[in-house]
Protein backbone atom coordinates (compact mmCIF):
# COMPACT_ATOMS: atom_id res chain seq x y z
CA UNK A 1 0.00 0.00 0.00
CA UNK A 2 1.44 3.48 -0.94
CA UNK A 3 0.57 5.92 1.94
CA UNK A 4 1.33 9.80 1.06
CA UNK A 5 0.75 12.63 3.58
CA UNK A 6 -1.91 14.61 3.02
CA UNK A 7 0.45 17.53 2.68
CA UNK A 8 2.24 16.02 0.55
CA UNK A 9 -1.07 15.46 -1.66
CA UNK A 10 -1.96 18.75 -1.86
CA UNK A 11 1.22 19.75 -3.20
CA UNK A 12 1.39 17.60 -6.09
CA UNK A 13 -2.23 18.21 -6.86
CA UNK A 14 -1.62 21.45 -7.52
CA UNK A 15 1.56 21.71 -9.75
CA UNK A 16 1.72 21.99 -12.99
CA UNK A 17 1.05 19.34 -15.88
CA UNK A 18 4.63 19.67 -17.30
CA UNK A 19 6.30 20.05 -13.00
CA UNK A 20 6.46 17.52 -10.36
CA UNK A 21 3.94 15.42 -11.98
CA UNK A 22 6.33 14.73 -15.28
CA UNK A 23 8.66 13.91 -12.03
CA UNK A 24 6.34 11.79 -10.28
CA UNK A 25 5.80 9.54 -13.90
CA UNK A 26 9.45 9.57 -14.42
CA UNK A 27 9.86 8.03 -11.02
CA UNK A 28 7.44 5.47 -11.47
CA UNK A 29 7.86 4.09 -14.61
CA UNK A 30 8.28 0.48 -14.54
CA UNK A 31 10.08 -1.96 -16.79
CA UNK A 32 6.92 -4.08 -17.14
CA UNK A 33 3.77 -4.88 -19.55
CA UNK A 34 0.79 -3.45 -19.79
CA UNK A 35 -2.23 -5.82 -20.29
CA UNK A 36 -2.87 -5.75 -23.75
CA UNK A 37 -4.92 -7.44 -25.94
CA UNK A 38 -3.63 -10.54 -25.97
CA UNK A 39 -3.73 -10.32 -21.74
CA UNK A 40 -7.34 -11.17 -22.04
CA UNK A 41 -7.63 -14.81 -21.68
CA UNK A 42 -4.37 -15.77 -20.33
CA UNK A 43 -4.36 -16.88 -16.40
CA UNK A 44 -3.00 -14.11 -13.99
CA UNK A 45 -1.96 -13.13 -10.68
CA UNK A 46 -3.74 -14.16 -7.42
CA UNK A 47 -3.61 -12.51 -4.17
CA UNK A 48 -5.45 -13.36 -0.81
CA UNK A 49 -6.54 -12.06 2.40
CA UNK A 50 -7.18 -12.98 6.12
CA UNK A 51 -9.98 -11.72 7.30
CA UNK A 52 -13.10 -14.04 7.77
CA UNK A 53 -15.98 -14.43 5.19
CA UNK A 54 -18.51 -11.46 5.61
CA UNK A 55 -16.65 -9.18 7.61
CA UNK A 56 -16.17 -5.73 7.53
CA UNK A 57 -12.43 -5.08 8.02
CA UNK A 58 -12.72 -0.83 8.04
CA UNK A 59 -15.06 1.76 6.78
CA UNK A 60 -14.15 5.07 6.07
CA UNK A 61 -15.80 8.23 5.29
CA UNK A 62 -14.22 9.78 2.39
CA UNK A 63 -16.34 12.92 2.01
CA UNK A 64 -19.94 12.95 2.65
CA UNK A 65 -21.86 10.35 1.05
CA UNK A 66 -18.63 8.56 0.22
CA UNK A 67 -17.55 5.89 1.90
CA UNK A 68 -14.19 3.49 1.75
CA UNK A 69 -14.69 -0.37 2.82
CA UNK A 70 -12.40 -3.63 3.12
CA UNK A 71 -14.67 -6.75 2.76
CA UNK A 72 -13.99 -10.53 2.67
CA UNK A 73 -15.44 -12.29 -0.59
CA UNK A 74 -16.40 -16.08 0.08
CA UNK A 75 -13.65 -16.93 -1.36
CA UNK A 76 -11.37 -15.44 1.37
CA UNK A 77 -10.04 -12.50 -0.64
CA UNK A 78 -9.71 -8.83 0.27
CA UNK A 79 -12.11 -6.47 -2.19
CA UNK A 80 -11.64 -2.88 -1.56
CA UNK A 81 -14.85 -0.72 -2.16
CA UNK A 82 -15.66 2.90 -2.29
CA UNK A 83 -19.35 3.32 -2.23
CA UNK A 84 -21.41 6.23 -3.34
CA UNK A 85 -24.36 7.61 -2.19
CA UNK A 86 -25.69 9.55 -5.39
CA UNK A 87 -28.38 11.12 -3.95
CA UNK A 88 -26.09 12.58 -1.06
CA UNK A 89 -22.37 13.03 -2.65
CA UNK A 90 -21.02 15.90 -4.42
CA UNK A 91 -19.13 13.69 -6.49
CA UNK A 92 -19.67 11.81 -9.86
CA UNK A 93 -18.35 9.42 -11.92
CA UNK A 94 -16.77 10.53 -14.71
CA UNK A 95 -14.14 8.27 -17.48
CA UNK A 96 -10.98 10.18 -17.85
CA UNK A 97 -9.00 10.57 -20.69
CA UNK A 98 -6.24 12.62 -22.33
CA UNK A 99 -4.37 13.45 -24.97
CA UNK A 100 -6.64 11.15 -27.23
CA UNK A 101 -5.51 11.00 -30.88
CA UNK A 102 -4.67 8.64 -33.77
CA UNK A 103 -0.91 7.28 -33.78
CA UNK A 104 0.16 4.78 -36.49
CA UNK A 105 -3.01 4.25 -37.69
CA UNK A 106 -4.94 3.54 -34.37
CA UNK A 107 -6.12 5.47 -31.54
CA UNK A 108 -4.25 6.69 -28.24
CA UNK A 109 -4.56 7.88 -25.25
CA UNK A 110 -1.80 9.34 -22.78
CA UNK A 111 -1.33 6.33 -20.36
CA UNK A 112 -0.70 7.08 -16.44
CA UNK A 113 -1.45 4.89 -13.71
CA UNK A 114 -4.41 5.11 -11.34
CA UNK A 115 -2.74 7.31 -8.84
CA UNK A 116 -1.10 9.32 -11.12
CA UNK A 117 -4.54 10.04 -12.91
CA UNK A 118 -5.85 10.56 -9.43
CA UNK A 119 -3.26 13.33 -8.61
CA UNK A 120 -3.42 15.10 -11.98
CA UNK A 121 -7.74 14.99 -11.73
CA UNK A 122 -7.91 15.70 -7.50
CA UNK A 123 -10.27 12.76 -7.68
CA UNK A 124 -11.84 11.49 -4.36
CA UNK A 125 -11.01 7.15 -5.98
CA UNK A 126 -10.03 5.71 -9.55
CA UNK A 127 -9.79 2.61 -11.09
CA UNK A 128 -8.14 1.53 -14.41
CA UNK A 129 -10.61 1.57 -17.14
CA UNK A 130 -10.54 -0.64 -20.22
CA UNK A 131 -8.04 -2.92 -22.58
CA UNK A 132 -5.63 -1.18 -24.07
CA UNK A 133 -3.04 -2.54 -26.93
CA UNK A 134 0.30 -1.38 -27.47
CA UNK A 135 2.50 0.99 -25.77
CA UNK A 136 4.82 3.81 -27.81
CA UNK A 137 7.62 6.18 -27.66
CA UNK A 138 5.86 9.09 -26.28
CA UNK A 139 3.74 6.88 -23.70
CA UNK A 140 0.75 6.47 -25.15
CA UNK A 141 -1.01 3.42 -25.57
CA UNK A 142 -3.49 1.92 -28.29
CA UNK A 143 -7.08 2.06 -26.74
CA UNK A 144 -9.18 -1.31 -27.16
CA UNK A 145 -12.58 -1.00 -26.96
CA UNK A 146 -15.51 1.92 -27.35
CA UNK A 147 -14.53 5.73 -25.58
CA UNK A 148 -16.33 8.18 -25.62
CA UNK A 149 -15.89 11.86 -24.10
CA UNK A 150 -18.20 14.99 -23.99
CA UNK A 151 -20.49 12.91 -26.26
CA UNK A 152 -18.29 12.90 -28.73
CA UNK A 153 -16.98 9.16 -29.82
CA UNK A 154 -13.27 8.84 -30.27
CA UNK A 155 -12.90 5.16 -30.18
CA UNK A 156 -16.02 3.50 -32.37
CA UNK A 157 -16.31 -0.23 -31.43
CA UNK A 158 -18.67 -2.04 -33.99
CA UNK A 159 -20.15 -4.71 -33.23
CA UNK A 160 -17.93 -7.85 -33.67
CA UNK A 161 -18.25 -11.06 -35.10
CA UNK A 162 -17.32 -14.34 -33.66
CA UNK A 163 -17.45 -18.31 -33.73
CA UNK A 164 -19.94 -20.20 -32.27
CA UNK A 165 -18.71 -22.79 -29.32
CA UNK A 166 -21.24 -24.76 -27.19
CA UNK A 167 -23.89 -22.97 -25.92
CA UNK A 168 -23.01 -19.65 -27.48
CA UNK A 169 -23.86 -19.36 -31.17
CA UNK A 170 -22.06 -17.67 -34.17
CA UNK A 171 -22.62 -14.62 -35.74
CA UNK A 172 -22.13 -10.90 -33.85
CA UNK A 173 -21.54 -9.83 -30.41
CA UNK A 174 -21.44 -6.51 -28.40
CA UNK A 175 -19.08 -6.07 -25.33
CA UNK A 176 -20.19 -4.30 -22.00
CA UNK A 177 -19.83 -0.69 -21.41
CA UNK A 178 -20.20 1.92 -18.26
CA UNK A 179 -21.36 5.26 -19.17
CA UNK A 180 -22.00 8.51 -17.92
CA UNK A 181 -24.81 10.51 -18.69
CA UNK A 182 -24.71 14.35 -18.56
CA UNK A 183 -26.55 14.30 -15.35
CA UNK A 184 -23.71 12.20 -14.07
CA UNK A 185 -25.84 9.14 -13.91
CA UNK A 186 -24.08 6.03 -14.22
CA UNK A 187 -25.44 3.16 -17.25
CA UNK A 188 -24.41 -0.10 -17.72
CA UNK A 189 -24.96 -2.12 -21.24
CA UNK A 190 -23.94 -4.15 -24.32
CA UNK A 191 -22.86 -1.52 -26.81
CA UNK A 192 -21.66 -1.01 -29.90
CA UNK A 193 -21.37 2.04 -32.41
CA UNK A 194 -23.55 1.40 -35.46
CA UNK A 195 -21.57 0.69 -38.34
CA UNK A 196 -21.40 2.97 -40.81
CA UNK A 197 -22.33 5.30 -38.11
CA UNK A 198 -19.79 5.81 -35.81
CA UNK A 199 -20.59 8.78 -34.16
CA UNK A 200 -23.77 6.94 -33.32
CA UNK A 201 -23.62 4.66 -29.50
CA UNK A 202 -26.11 1.91 -29.56
CA UNK A 203 -27.65 -0.35 -26.45
CA UNK A 204 -28.28 -3.83 -27.30
CA UNK A 205 -30.62 -5.89 -25.15
CA UNK A 206 -28.33 -9.17 -25.61
CA UNK A 207 -24.84 -9.57 -26.26
CA UNK A 208 -25.07 -11.67 -29.00
CA UNK A 209 -27.06 -11.71 -32.09
CA UNK A 210 -26.79 -13.51 -35.27
CA UNK A 211 -27.85 -10.35 -37.05
CA UNK A 212 -27.08 -7.31 -35.88
CA UNK A 213 -30.44 -5.28 -35.49
CA UNK A 214 -32.55 -4.22 -32.81
CA UNK A 215 -30.21 -1.54 -30.98
CA UNK A 216 -31.50 1.74 -29.45
CA UNK A 217 -29.57 4.93 -28.66
CA UNK A 218 -27.38 5.23 -26.29
CA UNK A 219 -27.16 8.89 -25.27
CA UNK A 220 -23.58 8.54 -22.81
CA UNK A 221 -21.91 11.96 -22.62
CA UNK A 222 -18.90 9.61 -21.52
CA UNK A 223 -18.21 5.93 -21.82
CA UNK A 224 -15.38 3.33 -21.75
CA UNK A 225 -16.11 -0.31 -22.79
CA UNK A 226 -14.88 -3.35 -21.44
CA UNK A 227 -16.28 -6.58 -19.83
CA UNK A 228 -17.87 -8.78 -19.11
CA UNK A 229 -21.50 -7.70 -17.67
CA UNK A 230 -22.02 -9.50 -13.89
CA UNK A 231 -25.72 -8.08 -13.71
CA UNK A 232 -28.19 -6.88 -15.88
CA UNK A 233 -31.84 -5.81 -15.15
CA UNK A 234 -31.41 -7.03 -11.28
CA UNK A 235 -30.07 -10.46 -12.48
CA UNK A 236 -26.81 -12.23 -12.46
CA UNK A 237 -26.02 -12.64 -15.90
CA UNK A 238 -21.93 -13.18 -16.18
CA UNK A 239 -21.71 -12.75 -19.68
CA UNK A 240 -18.27 -13.77 -19.96
CA UNK A 241 -18.17 -16.73 -22.56
CA UNK A 242 -21.05 -14.54 -25.02
CA UNK A 243 -18.31 -11.50 -25.00
CA UNK A 244 -15.77 -13.72 -25.64
CA UNK A 245 -13.79 -13.06 -22.29
CA UNK A 246 -13.07 -15.92 -21.16
CA UNK A 247 -11.01 -15.76 -18.00
CA UNK A 248 -12.60 -18.42 -15.45
CA UNK A 249 -9.46 -18.35 -12.75
CA UNK A 250 -9.20 -16.20 -9.78
CA UNK A 251 -7.19 -13.60 -10.71
CA UNK A 252 -7.16 -9.42 -9.52
CA UNK A 253 -10.63 -7.84 -10.59
CA UNK A 254 -11.84 -4.80 -11.59
CA UNK A 255 -15.47 -3.99 -11.42
CA UNK A 256 -18.73 -1.11 -11.10
CA UNK A 257 -21.97 -1.62 -10.03
CA UNK A 258 -25.54 0.36 -8.97
CA UNK A 259 -28.68 -0.61 -7.71
CA UNK A 260 -31.92 1.43 -8.33
CA UNK A 261 -34.11 3.18 -5.77
CA UNK A 262 -37.60 4.53 -7.13
CA UNK A 263 -36.54 4.07 -10.84
CA UNK A 264 -32.97 5.59 -10.69
CA UNK A 265 -29.29 4.61 -9.82
CA UNK A 266 -28.66 4.64 -5.75
CA UNK A 267 -25.81 3.97 -4.69
CA UNK A 268 -22.94 3.36 -7.22
CA UNK A 269 -19.62 1.54 -6.62
CA UNK A 270 -15.93 1.08 -8.11
CA UNK A 271 -13.79 -1.94 -6.23
CA UNK A 272 -10.98 -4.29 -6.85
CA UNK A 273 -10.76 -7.91 -5.68
CA UNK A 274 -7.48 -9.44 -4.91
CA UNK A 275 -8.25 -12.38 -6.12
CA UNK A 276 -12.03 -13.75 -7.67
CA UNK A 277 -13.93 -15.05 -10.48
CA UNK A 278 -16.03 -13.08 -12.45
CA UNK A 279 -19.05 -15.37 -10.96
CA UNK A 280 -17.46 -14.74 -7.30
CA UNK A 281 -17.47 -11.35 -7.85
CA UNK A 282 -21.10 -11.30 -9.04
CA UNK A 283 -21.81 -13.41 -5.64
CA UNK A 284 -19.77 -10.77 -3.77
CA UNK A 285 -22.31 -7.89 -5.32
CA UNK A 286 -25.08 -9.56 -4.69
CA UNK A 287 -24.55 -10.13 -0.81
CA UNK A 288 -22.86 -6.83 -0.35
CA UNK A 289 -25.81 -4.72 -1.21
CA UNK A 290 -28.30 -7.16 0.09
CA UNK A 291 -26.27 -6.09 3.62
CA UNK A 292 -25.69 -2.68 3.37
CA UNK A 293 -28.90 -1.94 1.30
CA UNK A 294 -31.64 -4.55 1.24
CA UNK A 295 -31.07 -4.04 -2.44
CA UNK A 296 -30.21 -6.65 -5.55
CA UNK A 297 -27.18 -4.63 -7.79
CA UNK A 298 -29.51 -3.44 -10.46
CA UNK A 299 -26.34 -3.59 -13.08
CA UNK A 300 -22.41 -4.67 -12.60
CA UNK A 301 -19.66 -5.20 -14.92
CA UNK A 302 -15.97 -6.07 -14.69
CA UNK A 303 -13.41 -3.55 -16.54
CA UNK A 304 -9.60 -4.73 -17.40
CA UNK A 305 -8.70 -6.93 -14.49
CA UNK A 306 -4.90 -9.18 -13.64
CA UNK A 307 -2.22 -6.80 -13.45
CA UNK A 308 -4.12 -3.77 -14.27
CA UNK A 309 -6.35 -4.08 -11.67
CA UNK A 310 -5.53 -1.03 -9.30
CA UNK A 311 -7.28 1.66 -7.43
CA UNK A 312 -6.46 4.81 -5.26
CA UNK A 313 -8.18 6.49 -3.06
CA UNK A 314 -7.95 10.40 -1.13
CA UNK A 315 -8.36 9.23 2.54
CA UNK A 316 -8.72 11.34 5.91
CA UNK A 317 -5.02 10.75 6.02
CA UNK A 318 -3.63 10.89 2.85
CA UNK A 319 -3.68 8.95 -0.64
CA UNK A 320 -4.13 5.23 -0.43
CA UNK A 321 -3.63 2.71 -3.08
CA UNK A 322 -4.42 -0.66 -2.07
CA UNK A 323 -3.31 -2.33 -4.98
CA UNK A 324 -1.25 -0.42 -7.55
CA UNK A 325 0.74 -2.64 -9.91
CA UNK A 326 2.45 0.35 -11.47
CA UNK A 327 0.86 -0.43 -15.20
CA UNK A 328 -0.30 2.62 -16.50
CA UNK A 329 -3.41 2.35 -18.29
CA UNK A 330 -4.95 5.11 -21.31
CA UNK A 331 -8.35 5.60 -19.57
CA UNK A 332 -9.56 5.12 -16.05
CA UNK A 333 -12.78 5.58 -14.12
CA UNK A 334 -12.78 7.98 -11.91
CA UNK A 335 -15.00 9.85 -9.02
CA UNK A 336 -14.58 13.19 -9.26
CA UNK A 337 -16.33 16.72 -7.27
CA UNK A 338 -19.24 18.37 -8.90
Amino acid sequence: MINIPFSVARTLLCSPRHGKVSVILALLCIACAGCRVSDILPAGSSGSASASSGVTVSDETLMPGVVHRVETADNGTQVDIIDTDLSAAQVVPKVIASHVELSGGKVAAAALTPAEWQLQTHAVAVVNGGYFGEEHADGTKDVVGLLVQAGRVRHAAPPLRGAGSPGVQAGYYMRSAFGVMSDGTPSITWAGTEVGHPQRVLSYAHPTAKVVRGGTEWPVWEAVGCGPTLYQHGRSVVTARQERLVSPEERPRTFLAYDVVAGVPAHFVIGVAASATYSEVATFLKQYFNKFYNSNPEAAMCVDGGSSTQLTYLGQDGVHSPIDTGIAVPDCIALCRK
